[in-house]
């Protein structure tokens, strides 16, 4: 019998690090929720910014975050537009604290043409639209002061291999909330495994970032 669609029951549980004395990691439960979603065909749901987000409809004009917050309510929806893009490829996605929204991966135009962007976006929907060619991202996490790290490779013509490509560019770059790269770290010519640029995750731990560069952890 054709199934439709599948609906689960996610139980989500929310922990934090707890360092003691002797700088070991204990797990802490610090809260759990129980949402309704339809979860066919989608991203697993993620946690960032005390809830969780849900993405729909992506690779389309108009993607969808739906951000669920620590009680497990729908508390807004995000459209995600970017002018003259047909198509939107969105490959991370983080919420701070305070409710900005931040967005990364690659917008297309009708001839098929693309470039890497980073999109913020506000609770009222306000937003703001970098492009990042020949930077392309792969994954984001929002801090509490609103900036983004972001963790990508440079891609030219359509490859990372092309001779303009730049193999000494970082791989982890970190934007102020107008979009400016702050600083950046990580050669692209010291990983020798490209398969850790495209899988794996970002963290924001209180002091900095982690980049866990394995099996998607989304």
């Amino acid at each position: 019998m054709p199934q439709s669609f599948i609906r689960v029951v996610c139980t989500c549980f929310f922990i934090c690090f707890a360092i003691g004395a002797n700088a070991a990691q204990q797990l802490m439960k610090t809260g759990e929720m129980r949402i309704q979603y339809d979860n066919a065909d989608k991203p697993l749901l993620h946690a960032s910014g005390g809830g969780l987000l849900a993405l729909d409809a992506n690779n389309s004009a108009s993607p969808v975050v739906r951000v669920f917050d620590g009680t497990g309510l729908l508390s807004n929806t995000r459209i995600l537009r970017i002018p003259n893009a047909t198509r939107i490829l969105v490959s991370g996605y983080s919420l701070t604290p305070g409710g900005t929204l931040g967005v990364c991966g690659a917008a297309y135009t009708d001839d098929g043409k693309g470039a890497g962007f980073l999109l913020f976006v506000q609770r009222d929907g306000s937003t703001l639209v970098v492009q990042t060619y020949p930077f392309a991202p792969m994954r984001i996490a929002m801090a509490r002061d609103e900036t983004a790290w972001v963790e990508g490779f440079e891609v030219v013509r359509g490859f990372e291999k092309d001779a303009l490509v730049n193999k000494n560019a970082n791989v982890l770059r970190h934007f102020d909330a107008t979009g400016k790269i702050v600083e950046s770290q990580i050669p692209r010519s010291t990983i020798s495994d490209p398969l850790s640029l495209i899988a794996g995750r970002l963290q924001i731990f209180p002091g900095g970032v982690g980049w866990y560069a394995g099996p998607d952890g989304y």
